[in-house]
């Protein structure tokens, strides 16, 4: 299965509700080899960047900036090559999933080309996350055909 295979999708919607001040080189993530995971109402996940393009699941991340923990107030489906929008403004690419922390929560990985901790960006709590459907090339950004 291939992250096409998800013609059309709702948001998932959620808000932040720690902001974080961390990078690590040599971190080490561990991409699960799944291209999805359900996310239900309530569940706090943690959104973790890297500037590695080329990177997806089954893969290793090797270095992390942290931007916060989110919690998803709309349950749905998170795949990758989602894109990820805090305050409305686009932030990321959703790469892979980490579960070193299960089952207290997932760490959702996602590319910058620059990534910036929470506090670099300038996040506060409740600021708005959305997680959008990858544009399609036979779809507007609002995943309309």
């Amino acid at each position: 299965m291939t992250p096409d295979a998800f013609a059309r999708k709702a948001p998932v919607l959620g808000a932040l509700v720690a902001v974080m001040d961390l990078a690590l080189e040599g971190r080490e993530l561990v991409l699960e080899s799944y291209l999805t995971r359900v996310f239900r109402a309530g569940d706090v996940c943690e959104l973790i960047l890297s500037n590695d393009s080329d990177r997806g699941p089954g893969d290793r991340v090797p270095d992390a900036t942290y931007l916060g923990f989110v919690r998803i107030d709309t349950a749905g489906l998170l795949v990758v090559g989602d894109r990820v929008l805090v305050r409305g403004a686009p932030v990321a690419t959703l790469i892979g999933f980490d579960g070193t922390h299960l089952p207290n929560h997932y760490n959702v990985v996602l590319y910058s080309e620059r990534p910036r901790t929470g506090v670099a960006a300038g996040f506060q709590v409740h600021d708005g996350v959305e997680f959008l459907p990858a544009v399609r090339p036979d779809q507007s950004e609002d995943g309309t055909s």
